[in-house]
């Protein structure tokens, strides 16, 4: 069984053990020292062995609270956080004990209270603790002392763009001794996919009352950020301006509707336009022709710099260091002059050659030029090695193993370009590294050139694209864009509104998909918006994007359509980088995504307007791995969420509005709607319930019978080259009688490897949600890299959809008109083009008996990767295939007319759903136009604001 597969929950404790293992070894240090060194000046021996010792309590106190605080942080889980600080304290005490044995200390712990409430406008952590002490060696019993300790952080509206704190400690005392190195901002790097912590870079402005007006570091909103605040006692707490996500969904916008491509690309207003279009026509349709976007160069160069100039060893060693004598200047051999280093090999001799520190700071290349010659040295023997400022690093064998050329019989050029920027150091350095074993080991080194290359070009991108004669007949207006491949660089979208740029409208473009906004606000007869590069300033890159088409829509009236729709539930993702996704498929956010802050999972509550009432309503929080491609479970209410997580929730054409918001107490008990079940699990009968649909997973082979009623479908999945796996399947049931749905994971391996497809993975998810017709899926094909052995996909079928039932019909969309389908009856094989080359979309195909019926649907994005191995093939071969005579529906990358040989790797996921009704919602219903078809063409438009 694939190791993904297991459990990993051992893994996640023994990880926190270890975080919270260096944590504790820190703090124990930090806490006795200070315990030890910092003492009450000489009194008379009885007032001052009090003293000390309250003093010392007091300041083992504050530690233990920012210890208690910073276990939290690592774990989440409130219990083994007290249980450690409570060691925690006791092992203070008998280190105080230890420090003077002659007073003959001993403490009694009365009580101990410690509770923070984080991740809020106004955030605290506290501890208190009565202890009760003996001197018995000056003759004092029974002692009392008791101590509050607390650093309470609240978040005031922002002033001049900066962000505005309030710092109180106990007693409400303002705290105005804290200076840059004490705050730390959260701000989310989307490519790690993670929180980062980053400090201040100047220092705050400090008012009496406690008020800290902060700078915010770039990349964070001074009206909405997370701060974390660290006194000297080491108490540590975590505000933030907010404390929920608030969603208002706009179901009437739709993907496909009346389209206005864009007219013009004159340059109207300033700034200057600047760069330019490869082909700015191709923006007139979505036909794959692209138009490409190149930045232009708008001052600046290319500055070299030698700092090492041909190092020839003539009359010294030009600075370089010899770490012993085998190293020497010789006269023998030497490409210039008469001079080179030699080192004179033999058996077990070592010996660096290093270069003067060279001072690359501000590069963004530097070039390493030399000639040597490998006099009989082996591979591992002869070396180049950079320093990075603080290591030396060996570089891989193809750019520093000298040695393996073994070339006696010449000199060799050396010469490379880098770009890491580890090496832009004000110390970098190179030296060549000896290592010999045989007394014909030689080597020499000549000319030594190092150049600094330093960048100061600077690119940009400021391209405008007219709209004329608007229709505004509906001002409620869609501004879509379909892109290709696109540069590092992010790019920007921004409209012309009332004489002046509304900035960022779309502020980051997806890549290979459409990306749409509302421009309701900002609608005109003329429209112009322009694009510009995400790094207008000290760029040196010059990047370039690829635009398929931009067009302009009506958002189309679904409100009729929805409200007659007996079915509209769908099971909804929302990522813990902020994306929400449903089938795979993002849905489109008007506003940028919101990621989750690192809070524990126990925290969370989702809450609803469901015709015009507020609920709250189940979810769950699982665990994930490999880009959110594996599903571990259902997370513990303890874990701290990081980039592993999804909330998982259900909406329909009902809600109007939902919220996500957080109890930051660590006292804050999981509310039973994370846990209470919906779907239920039969282990011995291997079946899935969820009150509509019945899904039961076969002894042998991937598939699956569903049963809604008296309508029962089966599903067999991944074919390849004719062979399905028959053989016991390996599911691995991540979680079963779940919240909102269950998820099962299987890994197909045609019993021993799929024919003639070597170096294969093969998986498959599914989810089965609560109170749904329908089941998805997740479909995985990983082609690992195969130089050794040829490969031919002669038939890749993703999934086969049958059906016993008489007497069928068989529906297929056909592309699209307006809002509705174009439905095809009867038998088809439904490609990517269709006659006249252009793009049409199926994205549902189902068959029915009276009403009974089963179907598929698959997303925009499913519906593209269908066509993945054309340009392969050479020819359309992907195609949904529809045969009434088998009664099947199948989706199929690779159909027999045209196979695909490759050995190059390649990852492919598609995603689904397939529906099984009887008397319900079909896919498809012919008599109003609605059904579930609408759940995929048709996704709601989420706006996210976040709020206190």
């Amino acid at each position: 069984m694939n190791p993904l597969l297991r459990n990993k929950k051992g893994q996640f404790s023994i990880i926190a053990a270890l975080l919270v293992a260096v944590v504790i070894i820190a703090t124990v240090i930090t806490t006795y020292a200070s315990i030890r060194y910092d003492v009450v000046p000489d009194q008379p021996q009885i007032l001052s062995a009090v003293d000390e010792t309250n003093l010392a309590l007091k300041q083992l106190l504050g530690f233990t609270v920012g210890y208690y605080g910073s276990i939290l942080q690592v774990t989440g889980n409130t219990s083994y956080a007290q249980r450690l600080a409570s060691n925690y304290l006791r092992s203070g005490l008998a280190n105080i004990a230890d420090i003077k044995p002659e007073w003959s200390l001993s403490f009694k712990v009365n009580s101990l209270n410690m509770h923070i409430d984080w991740f809020e406008p106004t955030s605290i952590s506290a501890g208190e603790f009565n202890v009760t002490y003996s001197l018995a060696g000056l003759g004092l019993y029974n002692l009392t002392y008791e101590k509050q300790s607390s650093l309470n952080v609240e978040t005031l509206e922002p002033l001049n763009g900066k962000a505005r704190v309030s710092v109180q400690i106990e007693e409400n005392e303002p705290l105005v001794t804290l200076s840059s190195s004490s705050f730390k901002f959260y701000r989310y790097d989307m490519d790690n996919q993670i929180w980062q912590l980053v400090p201040l870079a100047i220092e705050p402005e400090i008012f009496a009352n406690g008020t800290y007006l902060l700078t915010v570091p770039s990349g964070v909103d001074a009206n909405e950020f997370m701060v974390k605040v660290e006194d000297a006692r080491g108490i540590v707490t975590v505000a933030s301006s907010f404390s929920r996500y608030v969603s208002v969904l706009n179901w009437g916008s739709s993907s496909s509707s009346m389209e206005d491509y864009v007219d013009t690309n004159f340059d109207l207003y300033t700034p200057a336009n600047k760069g330019s279009h490869s082909d700015f026509v191709a923006q007139k349709n979505a036909d794959s022709v692209y138009d490409t976007l190149t930045e232009v160069s708008t001052g600046g160069g290319i500055t070299d710099t030698k700092l090492i100039d041909g190092a020839s060893f003539e009359t010294d060693w030009s600075g370089f260091v010899a770490s012993n004598s085998y190293w020497s200047r010789g006269s023998s051999q030497h490409y210039d002059g008469s001079y080179s280093a030699f080192f004179d090999g033999a058996y077990s001799h070592s010996g660096t050659l290093a270069s003067p520190n060279i001072d690359c700071s501000g590069a963004t290349a530097i070039y390493v030029d030399f000639w040597y010659m490998d006099a009989g040295c082996e591979s591992g023997e002869f070396e180049l090695e950079y320093f990075d400022g603080s290591h030396w690093d060996t570089l891989p064998n193809e750019i520093g193993d000298l040695g393996k050329n073994q070339s006696t019989s010449g000199w060799l050029h050396y010469q490379d370009k880098i770009t890491d920027s580890q090496y832009f150091k004000s110390n970098f350095a190179i030296r060549f590294s000896m290592h010999t074993n045989m007394n014909s080991d030689d080597a020499y080194v000549d000319l030594v050139t190092v150049t600094r290359e330093v960048d100061n070009r600077n690119y940009e991108l400021d391209l405008e694209e007219q709209w004329t004669n608007l229709s505004l007949a509906n001002p409620n207006m869609d501004l879509c864009i379909k892109t290709g491949a696109l540069g590092t660089e992010s790019l920007r979208v921004d409209v012309w509104h009332d004489g002046s740029w509304v900035n960022n409208i779309i502020n980051g473009l997806s890549a290979n998909t459409w990306n749409n906004v509302s421009i309701s606000s900002w609608v005109s007869e003329n429209l112009t918006i322009r694009f510009r590069g995400g790094s207008e300033t000290s760029d040196p890159s010059q990047s370039s994007w690829m635009i398929d088409a931009a067009l302009i829509r009506p958002q189309s009236e679904l409100g009729a359509l929805l409200a007659s729709q007996q079915d509209s539930k769908i099971t909804v993702e929302w990522l813990q980088n902020g994306t929400i996704r449903w089938l795979g498929q993002n849905i489109q956010l008007a506003t940028s995504g919101k990621p989750i802050p690192p809070i524990s999972a126990k925290a969370l509550h989702l809450t609803q307007i469901r015709d015009g009432i507020s609920v709250d309503v189940p979810f769950q929080v699982e665990d994930w791995t490999s880009q959110y491609q594996v599903p571990l479970g259902l997370t513990s209410e303890a874990t701290v969420l990081s980039n592993r997580q999804m909330i998982v929730f259900q909406l329909d054409r009902h809600v109007t509005s939902f919220a996500l918001w957080w109890d930051g107490s660590d006292q804050a008990i999981q509310t039973h709607l994370a846990y209470t079940p919906h779907v239920s699990y039969n282990q011995g009968a291997r079946t899935m319930d969820n009150g509509r649909l019945t899904i039961q997973f076969a002894s042998s082979g991937f598939t699956i019978t569903s049963t809604a009623g008296s309508s029962t479908s089966t599903s067999r999945f991944m074919r390849i080259n004719s062979e399905y796996d028959t053989t016991d399947p390996e599911y691995a049931f991540a979680i079963t009688n779940g919240p909102v749905r269950n998820i099962v994971l299987g890994e197909p391996e045609y019993g021993g490897g799929a024919e003639d497809c070597p170096n294969l993975y093969a998986s498959v998810v599914i989810t089965l949600p609560a109170d749904t017709s329908y089941f998805t899926y997740q479909l995985r094909f990983m082609f690992i890299n195969s130089p050794q052995q040829s490969r031919t996909v002669r038939d890749l079928c993703l999934l086969s959809l049958t059906s016993s039932l008489s007497s069928l019909q068989f529906k297929t969309e056909n592309g699209t008109s307006g809002n509705s389908p174009i439905v095809t009856s009867g038998a088809g094989t439904f490609r990517d083009y269709d006659a006249s080359s252009a793009w049409t979309a199926h994205h549902w195909s189902q068959f029915t008996s009276g009403s009974n019926g089963a179907g598929i649907i698959i997303p925009d994005a499913t519906n593209q990767k269908l066509y993945t191995f054309d340009s392969m093939a050479g020819t359309p071969t992907g195609a949904l295939n529809v045969d009434p005579t088998s009664k099947t529906i199948e989706l199929a990358p690779v159909t027999s007319l045209h196979q695909v040989s490759f050995q190059t790797p390649m990852d492919i996921t598609w995603k689904g759903a397939i529906a099984t009704f009887s008397s319900s919602t079909p896919v498809y219903d012919a008599a109003n136009g609605n059904g579930l078809w609408i759940l995929a063409e048709y996704q709601p438009q989420i706006t996210i604001t976040a709020a206190a």
